[in-house]
């Protein structure tokens, strides 16, 4: 089925959403029945108010409405279970109907069948798991790093593709069909976001709905969880690492702790006094309520690289977040940085802190559709970044920052990586070095002179302290 988008539809026929009922007679027998029963009867409570005038029971009112409601914002849900508490009150014939087990109400079930994530629901009552995940009718939720079976599941395939249809529709601008757009991502209301492959590119749907739990962690309680040591140096180090005037990303696959590191870095300068900008392409963060009367301007526009980077400088912007570097985002990082901006910091998907740039370059091309050179623009983020952090989620859930590590560009162009911090999976602990390569040292030496002798001083003490050093090399 091929998305519509909600301004496309002039009307909205819930019925093609929806899961077909057994044959009644005016009776629910099932709950399925009885599900379709109120879906319908709501539906035609809106039609009845384009008859009377009335401005809030319109089918558009409704349109917006259901496409809010499968979103998850609490209104539109809230709105939604009173009319199904309203019409099973006027019911006599419910009492012996129960819902599946996973829900905790009649109405709350109904909802989530016809408006909601149907089974992935449970997501919702579990606010400490990272996402919960369908491969064909099985749902599992990710507790700890690893997925675990629940009681939840769907009836059949069908249910399935009546969920991410449902989900695929509610956002104007997603492609979804079973020929050229097989995958589709799309933010959903609040911290959730949505993956979706459909055949014909598995072989059995897969939805995987992530919670985005977002808090600020200070590097003394980072090192409290073991995400670094919990060395009062190490500390320093990073806290250090967090203003010195460098770009840097935090790497690594999705749920491994990037963006909590991303907030402990920010947590080191956005109260100097400079404005910082923070944007996103979907709004994620709340970083106003996170940081709070902080000097952040909190940005969502779409046109990141034009209107965004040619409006900071006349904000006074210092410092630049990428909350999610993706295509777009790519390029407003490498203009941002090449504005004269002091920081550049954003987090990317990525396990090898030697492809970063090439990465980066390839983002760039991609998104731009030019005739780019691909080999032109890896160099020129081999000159824009200075460092990264990147992570992983290692055995038992722990994230861990697994590697640190300067760039420089030798002279054929190609990126030269200098590790000065790596986690040993084998050996189970950090080795530090210290290697700040030539780049870095002229950066830092121009404008931050002190900065530059306390890394100096930090990576020599903690070379020296953690002595295996040559495991870096």
């Amino acid at each position: 089925m091929a998305y519509q988008g909600l301004k496309e539809r002039k009307s909205f026929d819930s019925r093609k959403y929806s899961i077909k009922p057994t044959e009644t007679k005016g009776v629910a027998e099932t709950f399925i029945d009885l599900c379709f029963d109120a879906k319908n009867h709501i539906r035609e409570k809106y039609e009845k108010g384009i008859e009377e005038g009335d401005n809030d029971l319109t089918v558009n009112h409704f349109t917006e409405l259901y496409g809010k409601a499968v979103q998850g914002d609490p209104s539109a849900r809230q709105t939604f279970i009173k009319h199904i508490s309203s019409y099973l009150a006027e019911r006599n014939d419910v009492k012996g109907i129960k819902p599946p087990t996973f829900y905790d109400s009649l109405e709350e079930a109904i909802f989530e069948e016809m408006y909601g994530w149907g089974p992935l629901s449970i997501l919702k009552k579990e606010p400490y798991c990272e996402s919960v995940q369908s491969i064909g009718t099985n749902v599992e939720l990710k507790r700890d790093g690893l997925y675990t079976p629940v009681e939840a599941s769907f009836r059949d395939l069908e249910h399935v593709k009546e969920v991410y249809s449902r989900i695929a529709n509610s956002f104007e601008g997603n492609k979804l069909d079973e020929y050229e757009n097989t995958d589709l991502e799309t933010p959903t209301f609040g911290n959730y976001r949505c993956s979706i492959m459909i055949p014909n590119a598995v072989e059995e749907p897969v939805i995987t709905i992530r919670q985005k739990v977002y808090e600020y962690l200070s590097f003394q309680e980072q090192s409290g969880l073991g995400t670094i040591p919990n060395d009062p140096d190490v500390i320093e180090l990073f806290s250090l690492l967090a203003r010195l005037k460098l770009n840097g990303i935090v790497a690594g696959p999705p749920g491994c702790g990037k963006s909590t590191m991303l907030l402990s870095m920010m947590g080191e300068f956005v109260y100097s006094g400079k404005v910082s900008v923070f944007a996103e392409s979907n709004k994620e963060f709340s970083v106003n309520n996170i940081f709070k009367n902080a000097r952040i301007i909190h940005s969502t526009n779409s046109d990141l690289e034009t209107i965004l980077a040619r409006a900071q400088l006349r904000h006074d912007v210092r410092r630049v977040i990428a909350a999610e570097i993706r295509a777009q985002e790519a390029g407003f990082f490498g203009r941002s940085s090449e504005n004269g901006i002091e920081v550049v910091l954003g987090t990317l998907h990525e396990n090898d802190p030697y492809n970063l740039p090439k990465l980066l370059a390839r983002l760039y091309v991609i998104y731009h559709q030019k005739n780019l050179d691909l080999e032109l623009e890896t160099e020129r983020f081999n000159r824009i970044l200075d460092y990264s952090i990147v992570m992983d989620e290692i055995e038992g859930g722990s994230k861990k920052v697994l590697g640190v590590q300067f760039y420089d560009v030798a002279e054929d162009g190609e990126p030269t990586v200098h590790k000065f911090m790596e986690y040993d999976l084998n050996d189970k602990c950090w080795y530090f070095k210290q290697d700040i390569p030539p780049k870095i040292s002229r950066k830092l030496k121009n404008s931050q002179r002190y900065e530059y002798n306390k890394l100096e001083s930090l990576l020599n003490k903690l070379e020296n302290k953690y002595s295996k050093y040559y495991a870096i090399d």
